[in-house]
């Protein structure tokens, strides 16, 4: 009759600990559910405000009415430059052709080589 009793609580206490790590085991996996739902979610965003930002190949620039933000966009062009030709532009006027940037201070014919597929003047 013991033995049968032990063996009663035996597995009892098989089935509460079966019961318990099934519980601890789904309330994980929804954790993790919703972890990598909230990641994918994060990602989505990221993918979105990477694609606004134009590669190299599709900027373009008017310097003529760019404003200090757009101008940096540039390949090498910082804001000391960019705020450089916004000072040109107002003292002088537009500018007629983009090689006319090569008078801004800091921009010569090599990073004007880096830039020239990227301006233009309208």
């Amino acid at each position: 009759m013991k033995e049968k009793k032990v063996k009663t609580l035996i597995l009892t206490a098989l089935i509460i600990v079966c019961a318990v790590v099934g519980a601890v085991v789904q309330k994980r996996e929804k954790q993790y559910k919703s972890f990598f739902v909230e990641r994918n979610e994060v990602n989505a965003v990221e993918e979105s405000v990477t694609n606004d930002i134009p590669d190299e190949t599709e900027l373009m620039v008017n310097i003529n009415t760019a404003n200090i933000y757009e101008l940096q966009m540039l390949n090498g062009i910082g804001e000391k430059t960019a705020q450089r030709i916004i000072d040109y532009r107002n003292k002088h006027g537009k500018f007629d052709v983009v090689e006319d940037l090569m008078r801004i201070d800091g921009i010569g014919k090599k990073k004007f080589d880096i830039i020239k597929d990227n301006i233009c003047v309208e």
